[in-house]
C-alpha cells in the first residue's frame, strides 16, 4: 500500500492479552483525605501482548520486515483479532436528554459494521438515526436520547498501534518453526 497506513493481520490461534491504560488523574486537597479523580481521555487507549505461535520462516521473515519498517514509532492498524469488535449491544453511555454525541468504546470504527439502540428501561429499540465519525469513533444522534436511558452499540474497529521499545522477539524452537512475541500499544495520533 504505497504512502498510505499499513494494517498488521495475524492469524488465528494468536495469544492476545490487552490491557486498559485509563489516563486517570488524583489531585489531592490539602493532604485532609478528601481527593478529586477525574479522567484526562473519553476512554482507555490499551497495550497489546501477543504470542503467535507455529510460523514458517517466511512468516518469521514478513514479520520482522514489518517490524524493521515500523520501529521507532512509526503507526500502523492492527485489526484487533479477538477484540477487533464488539459482537452485541453494548452500554456506549446514558442519555440525560440534551446530549446527542457519544463515544464509543473503540476508535477507526467500521462504518458498514455499526449497530445502535436505545434501552429505557423496558424495550431496546434499535435506531438509524445517528451518524458516525468513525475515525475517533464518535456518535451523533439525531435527537438527543432521553434522560436514564441506555445509549447501545456494538461495531467493528480497528486499532493504531505502535511496537513498544522490546515491540518484537522471535524464537526459533524448532527446526522451520517459529514463535513471535509482540507488544503493540495504542496511539491516537
Amino acid at each position: 500500500m504505497p504512502g498510505g497506513t499499513r494494517t498488521l493481520t495475524v492469524t488465528p490461534g494468536a495469544e492476545i492479552e490487552r490491557e486498559a491504560i485509563t489516563h486517570t488523574s488524583v489531585n489531592d486537597f490539602d493532604n485532609t483525605g478528601i481527593f478529586h479523580v477525574f479522567s484526562r481521555a473519553s476512554r482507555p487507549t490499551y497495550r497489546f501482548k501477543m504470542t503467535l505461535p507455529g510460523l514458517v520462516k517466511l512468516e518469521a521473515d514478513s514479520l520482522s520486515g514489518f517490524h524493521h519498517f515500523h520501529m521507532g514509532g512509526k503507526a500502523f492498524f492492527w485489526d484487533g483479532g479477538l477484540f477487533g469488535e464488539v459482537s452485541s449491544l453494548a452500554l456506549v453511555g446514558e442519555g440525560d436528554g440534551e446530549r446527542t454525541e457519544f463515544f464509543l468504546p473503540n476508535r477507526f470504527v467500521d462504518a458498514n459494521s455499526i449497530s445502535m439502540a436505545i434501552f429505557d428501561g423496558a424495550a431496546t429499540s434499535i435506531t438509524t438515526a445517528f451518524s458516525l465519525n468513525p475515525d475517533p469513533g464518535i456518535i451523533a444522534f439525531d435527537t438527543a436520547p432521553d434522560s436514564g436511558d441506555d445509549v447501545l452499540g456494538s461495531h467493528g474497529h480497528k486499532y493504531k498501534v505502535v511496537f513498544e521499545g522490546d515491540g518484537l522477539k522471535m524464537l526459533n524452537f524448532y527446526r522451520g518453526e517459529w514463535r513471535a512475541e509482540l507488544i503493540l500499544r495504542e496511539t491516537i495520533i
